[in-house]
């Protein structure tokens, strides 16, 4: 097939073809109407559709926000028509199947109605079957005893309420810039650096707060915009994100890989890369809307005019990993939203964490990724309770045949049937010792395994590879490679490879012990489920487990001639953690012997 033709799974999705009618045999196909009916059914009858209006209101925004929006949420134009300089567009949406919704708008057909905020009128109907519109409408007479028609209803009437909802939002929006001054006359306390929100526990978590009294017309006008979730940022503004890696803090913490003497692990954290970052983003923005969460920057065309435009950012954190999800005014030229990541890219790339006297180059503060990291990140929050179990997509699962649940919980099964994965278990024998009068022989204990995965450690941090979570004494570093394909144009894509190691493990009857331990037990006692060592560090051998988890992608990873794992260079991704594999079974041994 030819590089350039469309396959049919192509102009079903790509060109939004997937529910509309097939009209291959006319020269100019009619795409405008929905069409859910599946030819291969054919004992499936058409039902009469009726038509029922059910709100009819008003909205003031410009006509071009309004039509970025509905188009966002999966709104088709149906038709479109000017009569009497009046616009009137008929928007619809297959709810469900034999269930639409029509949003038609009507305004005045002026010069600058796309851009100027006018009072636009709109009529939202349904066409559905008589039994849905029944079941909608006569709830108060007659309750439904089926759970999935009661849900159907409760979905129905969320979808009108987020859509009413979403027409206040545009309104509020449109203030900016057009009458926007409110927006940005930044009262002098905040322009200092003074945050305009707080966030309170009370009445909720995560409620903000007002930080200055004096200035509520300012806190009213930002409010709705910080109380907004990022996931619904796109329905308003345009929305990008940035994956950031901080650097962990320096020196590593003495309890990484070997448990103190109350049995707990201490984990890595990123305070002095998190300070960086921040003050960065409070000099980065013209005011801070709450502190270390979110900030705001005004966009402006000319220096001594007022901002045409304004881009925010919210920082969300997960462990070491951090995503911005910054946003744009709707209606911001791409090329100046182009320019405003650019230049914060260009930022981050240059943070670099304060200099110690022993240090001879700067450290980065932060490691930029390609990818979404934080929804493919590996998190183990306790040892897994079957080590010799790994569930495959096929549900297959290896050495042992017994049916037990996924390390990492729902999320961690969710990702082996996506990423490739794999897991090590180095067994390291006790050597027989003979008691030799008068002589002491070095005993192997925790102490020495644990400096073999320190050891493990710092090499993965010297080949590339970046803290991203840890807890319970396991760790989780990420490295992300480009992978190239093998034909001469083909471009790369970035690949992340997961390494997680945990901490010693004594091969004994523990395993048993620690199922009949209570969860209170768990808690109160050692860390997260681990017997003391004193108990169990003579019945039995050691272990050093390692897993590698990989986004499986095609072609061959591509690393910088200086970078020190060459041995990962120009290889599928695979065999990757056989390369992996071999190398750390050869550290051990030298280790050893």
């Amino acid at each position: 097939m030819n590089g350039t033709e469309m396959n049919i799974y192509h102009k079903n999705f790509l060109c939004w073809q997937l529910y509309r009618k097939d009209c291959c045999n006319l020269i100019v196909p009619d795409y405008s109407n929905w069409h859910s009916t599946n030819l291969l059914f054919y004992e499936q009858k058409s039902t009469q559709l009726l038509q029922k209006k059910q709100i009819e209101d008003k909205v003031t925004c410009t006509l071009s926000s309004l039509l970025c929006c509905r188009l966002r949420e999966g709104y088709l134009i149906k038709r479109a028509n000017v009569r009497d300089e009046i616009l009137e567009i008929c928007f619809v949406l297959l709810w469900k199947s034999s269930v639409l919704l029509e949003y038609i708008v009507t305004c005045p057909w002026l010069t600058k109605s796309l851009s100027a905020s006018n009072t636009i009128q709109y009529t939202i109907s349904i066409e559905a079957p008589y039994e849905f519109l029944h079941d909608i409408t006569c709830l108060s007479k007659k309750p439904l005893k089926s759970q999935y028609r009661q849900g159907v209803v409760n979905r129905f009437w969320a979808t009108l309420t987020s859509l009413t909802e979403g027409d206040s939002m545009l309104a509020h929006f449109s203030w900016f810039p057009e009458f926007g001054w409110t927006w940005y006359s930044v009262p002098d306390t905040i322009r200092s650096g003074m945050p305009v929100f707080y966030l309170s526990a009370y009445p909720s978590p995560s409620t903000v707060q007002l930080s200055d009294a004096a200035c509520p017309q300012f806190g009213q006008i930002w409010q709705p915009v910080v109380s907004l979730n990022p996931l619904q940022w796109a329905r308003w503004m345009h929305t990008q994100r940035v994956t950031l890696i901080l650097s962990h803090d320096r020196p590593l913490p003495r309890h990484l890989h070997q448990a103190n003497q109350s049995g707990r692990f201490q984990c890595v954290q990123s305070r002095q890369a998190a300070a960086v970052l921040y003050a960065m983003l409070k000099n980065w923005a013209t005011f801070v809307l709450v502190e270390n969460h979110t900030y705001v920057q005004f966009i402006y065309r000319e220096a001594d005019k007022p901002p045409v435009s304004f881009s925010l950012i919210r920082i969300n954190c997960k462990a070491l990993c951090v995503i911005l999800n910054i946003a744009f005014a709707a209606g911001t030229e791409g090329v100046v939203r182009h320019n405003v990541v650019v230049d914060l890219l260009d930022r981050l790339s240059k943070l670099t964490l304060p200099n110690r006297p022993t240090e001879q180059k700067e450290t980065p503060s932060c490691t930029i990724i390609h990818k979404s990291l934080e929804k493919i990140l590996i998190r183990y929050e306790r040892m897994p309770t079957d080590l010799n179990s790994i569930i495959f997509p096929d549900g297959i699962q290896t050495i042992s045949n017994r049916l037990t649940p996924m390390l990492g919980g729902i999320l961690t099964t969710s990702l082996s049937r996506y990423l490739y994965h794999n897991r090590w278990i180095w067994h390291v024998k006790r050597p027989f010792v003979q008691t030799i009068p008068g002589i002491i022989l070095p005993r192997l204990n925790i102490t020495a395994i644990a400096r073999i995965l320190s050891t493990i450690t710092k090499i993965r941090l010297a080949e590339g590879f970046n803290f991203t979570y840890s807890a319970a004494g396991i760790i989780n570093m990420v490295l992300e490679v480009q992978m190239q394909g093998v034909g001469e144009n083909d471009t790369s894509y970035p690949c992340i490879i997961q390494y997680i190691l945990f901490p010693p493990h004594i091969a004994s009857n523990t395993t048993l012990e620690r199922d009949s331990t209570s969860e209170e037990d768990t808690d109160e006692g050692t860390a997260d489920g681990e017997v003391s060592v004193e108990d169990v560090e003579g019945s039995g051998d050691f272990q050093i487990i390692s897993e590698i988890w990989i986004e499986p992608q095609c072609g061959y990873s591509q690393l910088p001639a200086q970078s020190t794992a060459m041995y990962l260079h120009h290889l599928q991704y695979y065999e990757i953690p056989d390369a992996v594999s071999i190398y750390i079974l050869h550290l051990i041994f030298l280790l050893f012997n």
